[in-house]
């Protein structure tokens, strides 16, 4: 070795530098913040389905008891809270007389609205379907016009 490969003016050696450690460090932290980001939006995503789904089971769950109980509502907005996979519900139930005049009597449309009790103004879910009162006879001959 000589004393000229040792100066300071001397040509750069195999080693890194400060500054090329702090160059890959600050784009191993870029690097690191996207997928972290991208990891936390498909949690989300995740999460928003999860709920979505079982707010879709809860609807259709009490859609279908209102059809089978086939009681004529009362009341034209209803509202009650139910759990289901550990979660709170709140289940708004609206009906309105069907349009056609024929069929206002013996048929009703039934909304009903889903949401997470701790969210209630974030409605997750709405399904419609009809319910009919209880004897009524859809079998019976229609003149049409």
């Amino acid at each position: 070795m000589t004393a000229a490969s040792h100066s300071p003016g001397s040509a750069r050696s195999g080693g890194f530098i400060l500054l090329d450690v702090l160059l890959a460090s600050v784009i191993m932290a870029l690097a690191l913040t996207a997928a972290i980001g991208a990891s936390t939006t498909g949690a989300g995503t995740i999460a928003t389905l999860k709920s979505r789904t079982l707010a879709q089971i809860v609807a259709s769950n009490k859609l279908t008891e209102l059809q089978l109980a086939r009681v004529w509502p009362k009341k034209t907005r209803t509202t009650e809270k139910t759990i289901m996979a550990g979660l709170d519900w709140i289940i708004t139930v609206e009906t309105t007389p069907t349009a056609a005049e024929l069929f206002k009597d013996i048929i009703v449309q039934a909304d009903v609205t889903v949401a997470l009790s701790s969210r209630p103004d974030d409605r997750l879910r709405t399904i419609t379907g009809f319910l009919v009162r209880e004897g009524a006879s859809l079998s019976a001959p229609v003149e049409i016009p």
